[in-house]
């Protein structure tokens, strides 16, 4: 399985396509470009356990699954590398999916529509009015 086959300046020329197309970067990594030249890192892996089988009931292998990394230049090549080697690691120690890995990292961040707005509200300079009017706004 080759790796690293993608570099900074294939991922920065991809141009978009009529359809979304793929750039694999090898071990499952690889850069989704759409036709809105949206460009998103995606990490391919199978589940294990799990067995597809076709409607004429042959065993096709165990069925791929895809999970999103985030999009490109938010998250660097680099990065992308990083966090699919670290959810290749959860993977193949603990048996923890990267889907599962995702959610567990996602539910530590608790940004409710009330926190990001009294946290926003708190960093303006408001008159005293204005900040009463914007909280009774927002408590509604």
């Amino acid at each position: 399985m080759a790796t690293n086959l993608l570099n900074e300046t294939k991922v920065r020329n991809a141009k978009p396509r009529e359809k979304p197309y793929r750039l694999s970067d090898g071990g499952g990594l690889c850069l989704l470009v759409t036709p809105a030249d949206t460009r998103l890192w995606r990490l391919r892996y199978r589940q294990p356990g799990k067995v597809r089988v076709d409607k004429d009931k042959t065993n096709r292998g165990r069925p791929e699954s895809m999970v999103s990394l985030g999009s490109y230049p938010t998250i660097s090549l680099k990065d992308a590398r990083a966090k699919a080697a670290e959810y290749r690691t959860l993977f193949m120690r603990d048996r923890i999916t990267p889907a599962e890995a995702k959610r567990t990292e996602q539910a530590q961040y608790n940004n409710t529509f009330k926190e990001v707005a009294l946290e926003w509200l708190a960093k303006q300079h408001f008159s005293k009015k204005t900040l009463e009017k914007a909280d009774w706004t927002f408590k509604k």
